[in-house]
């Protein structure tokens, strides 16, 4: 059976995941495709991103720092299995770097984008609002 790596931002519980990614499983395993489900974010992490506890800010960093470590693993895979199906972004504000690294390796990239994430959020930002200088950091519309 191949192996299929399947990136996500979000985990199991992201709302997204489950029917764009995960419904596939069993379609995939009749076609002799294993999906490897690698989430950038884990479940406890996801859990806590919204926190506002006083050390909710220190604990994003560490699971989001923890996430490109594990993101530079997962892109490995991906290469070695000459294919990878990636849900919405490699790692939040990271895809150039990834993009390049398996374009380079001849990898073929599935992308199931969700929504217009690569746009920036002109039309639901208020201008001069400080979250959109924020949100449109690194997006990367190419």
């Amino acid at each position: 059976m191949k192996t299929l790596p399947a990136l996500a931002t979000l985990p199991r519980e992201g709302p997204s995941v489950r029917p764009r990614v995960l419904a596939f499983d069993p379609a995939l395993r009749d076609a002799g495709i294993a999906l490897d489900f690698r989430p950038f974010l884990t479940s406890r992490g996801f859990r806590g991103f919204y926190s506002t506890h006083p050390l909710a800010r220190v604990r994003k960093v560490c699971f989001s720092l923890f996430g490109l470590l594990r993101r530079r693993w997962d892109l490995d895979r991906a290469v070695a299995a000459g294919a990878v199906l990636v849900h919405r972004e490699f790692a939040p504000r990271g895809n150039p770097a990834a993009l390049r690294r398996l374009g380079r390796a001849g990898t073929r990239i599935v992308y199931d984008l969700d929504d217009a994430i690569y746009l920036s959020p002109r039309e639901f930002v208020k201008t001069g609002e400080t979250s959109r200088k924020r949100m449109t950091r690194w997006k990367d519309p190419a």
